[in-house]
C-alpha cells in the first residue's frame, strides 16, 4: 500500500474543485479485487462524505467506504469510457490543467496533461493498470442453480469471473404460456450480450464511448 494521501481526501479536493467550477467531474473507479471499471460523477454534496465512506449517490451503485476504492482516474483521452470534464476536449485539458495546480505533489497522485490518476497500490499493480490489453469470455450454464456464469479468460489464460445471471424457471413452467418466460429469457440473452460487450477491451476500440 502507498500510504500516502487518502482517497477521502483526494476527493473531497475534487468536490471543493467541481463546487468552485460549478462543473460536473466524471471519474473511472476501480475497487479493491474487483475488475470491472465503474462510471461516475463525483458528488458534489460534502454531507455525503463521511468518516468512513459516501452515501448514496457515490461511486458505485450505493454508498461505498474508501477502504474499498483501489483506483480513481480522471480523464480527457477521447479514447476513454468517461471524459473527466465533459464540456468538450479543450475545455477538459484547461479544467485538468487547473485541478492539477490545486493538487498536493504526492507519490499517491500522477499527474499528466490529460489524465490524473489516485492509486491505492504503486503505480502498475492496481486493476486498473494490470488489465489485459485484450481477452476472452467463456460463458456456461449451471442447469443445478439455474444461474449462468461469465468467467474472463486473460492474455495469460487466467480465468476469473465477471458476471452471473439468474435464468428463468425451467420450460414447464406455468409462466411460460402468458409469455413471460420468452421475455425473461430474452432480457437474459440481451443482458448477457452487453456484458460481454461492455467488457471487451476490442469493443471498446470499435466503439468507445458509444457503448
Amino acid at each position: 500500500m502507498i500510504g500516502s494521501i487518502q482517497v477521502d481526501a483526494f476527493l473531497r479536493a475534487l468536490v471543493k474543485f467541481g463546487q468552485e467550477e460549478g462543473t460536473t467531474i466524471r471519474a473511472m473507479v476501480w475497487l479493491v479485487g474487483d475488475p470491472r471499471m465503474y462510471r461516475q460523477d463525483i458528488p458534489l454534496d460534502l454531507s455525503l462524505f463521511g468518516p468512513e465512506g459516501i452515501g448514496d449517490p457515490g461511486l458505485g451503485s450505493g454508498p461505498i467506504r474508501y477502504e474499498d476504492i483501489e483506483t480513481i482516474v480522471l480523464s480527457c483521452e477521447p479514447n476513454t469510457k468517461t471524459i473527466a470534464f465533459p464540456s468538450g476536449a479543450t475545455r477538459c485539458v484547461e479544467a485538468m490543467a487547473a485541478l492539477a495546480s490545486r493538487l498536493p505533489a504526492d507519490k499517491s497522485i500522477e499527474v499528466q496533461d490529460d489524465r490524473i490518476t489516485w492509486r491505492r497500490s504503486p503505480a502498475g499493480e492496481s486493476l486498473a493498470e494490470r488489465a489485459p490489453t485484450k481477452y476472452a469470455h467463456v460463458v456456461r450454464v449451471d442447469a443445478k442453480n439455474c444461474r449462468v456464469i461469465i468467467s474472463r479468460i486473460d492474455d495469460e489464460r487466467k480465468e476469473s469471473p465477471l458476471a452471473s445471471f439468474d435464468m428463468p424457471g425451467p420450460i414447464e413452467d406455468a409462466s411460460r404460456a402468458a409469455n413471460i418466460w420468452h421475455q425473461a429469457f430474452f432480457a437474459l440473452a440481451h443482458g448477457i450480450g452487453e456484458t460481454i460487450l461492455f467488457d471487451s477491451p476490442e469493443a471498446k476500440q470499435l466503439y468507445g464511448d458509444s457503448l
